[in-house]
């Protein structure tokens, strides 16, 4: 009788199964905090007029390149002569 040996698979590092994230803990809580925060600044900088935050963050609108989905996101800013210059350094992912 050939019996084939049992196949082990081992879960991959950052995978559901781990429970784990390729993430710091610090890093995911930041992320679930801005994610509760944006839902109300979104509301707010979407207003028709002038608001107090209207001079350091605006409302960005987007749309997927992939998806098409339409997202707005706040982000700030910072005005430099003619330019409005945005945080960047996510390293192009």
């Amino acid at each position: 009788m050939d019996e084939t040996p049992p196949v082990i698979q081992t879960p991959m590092k950052g995978s559901a199964t781990t429970g784990r994230s390729k993430r710091p803990l610090s890093r995911r809580l930041q992320a679930g905090f801005m994610s509760v925060i944006n839902v109300p600044m979104r509301a707010f900088l979407g207003l028709p007029f002038a608001t107090p935050l209207g001079g350091r963050l605006m409302l960005v609108s987007l749309t997927g390149r992939k998806t098409g989905k339409h997202y707005r996101q706040p982000l700030s800013y910072v005005k430099q002569g003619n330019l409005l210059l945005t945080p960047g350094g996510a390293s192009g992912s």
